[in-house]
């Protein structure tokens, strides 16, 4: 029996949830990447796209290209944090290495409900 590549949710397709994986969330988001670093000041380029949460891991689909970004399994996640980017709500996913993926957008507060059913907690 074949499994079937594709996806379906809120009438939208897309590729690339795994057997048995469920999806939990997803949403349009800014992913801010730094660019140079200097003690507390950072500058950052912001990349739009999707974020996908499911019942497995974290990941995020660039607009235009379905490039993927990043991927994050649930056990690689420390928790995540709140905060502001300029007027923007800010969600920062915290990974256990130490590193730190920024998101803002209209799907922020939806993010937090997404990562906390998915058993990531706030920090």
């Amino acid at each position: 029996m074949a499994v079937c590549k594709f996806y379906e949710y809120s009438g939208l397709r897309y590729q690339g949830l795994e057997s048995g994986e469920s999806l939990i969330g997803k949403g349009m988001m800014a992913y801010w990447v730094p660019i140079l670093s200097f003690g507390t000041m950072h500058s950052c380029s912001s990349h739009s796209g999707t974020l996908y949460v499911t019942d497995r891991r974290v990941f995020f689909r660039t607009m235009w290209s379905d490039y993927v970004e990043f991927e994050l399994k649930l056990p690689e996640i420390r928790g995540f944090s709140v905060g502001k980017r300029g007027l923007f709500t800010q969600v920062t996913l915290h990974g256990r290495a130490g590193e730190k993926l920024w998101f803002t957008g209209f799907s922020a507060k939806r993010m937090q409900d997404w990562l906390w059913r998915a058993g990531v907690k706030p920090l």
